[in-house]
């Protein structure tokens, strides 16, 4: 991507903190388990997961864009992955119990925002 393709995402961010954080969600498909476990890896040091292919995190720009420049190395073509910036106002309730550490899905999560 473009630095003026990051310049206009990063401005369409809703600044969530007066540091210039931005709370973002972020979803993939990936159809490598190589490509897939490298992001997942990538997107551990910058969030949290909250289900398998979704991590959530508040990062600054400067971690934003470097979040960015590192995930388009890893990704091809047929690759889908979304990055959401969710707005200061955005409220968010958690229903269920999820233990992914320990890879117990059994519970169901449910995220309404």
């Amino acid at each position: 991507m473009r630095a003026s393709d990051t310049h206009r995402f990063l401005e369409k961010c809703i600044k969530v903190t007066d540091d210039h954080q931005y709370m973002v969600l972020i979803a993939y498909d990936i159809s490598s388990n190589r490509r897939r476990n490298r992001i997942s890896t990538i997107l551990k040091n910058f969030g949290f997961r909250i289900q398998y292919s979704v991590f959530e995190a508040t990062l600054s720009r400067d971690s934003l864009k470097t979040l960015r420049e590192k995930i388009v190395n890893y990704l091809e073509e047929h690759d889908n992955l979304k990055i959401f910036c969710l707005a200061n106002s955005s409220k968010s309730w958690e229903y269920g119990k999820s233990d992914l550490e320990s890879n117990n899905l059994t519970d169901n999560k449910i995220i309404i925002c």
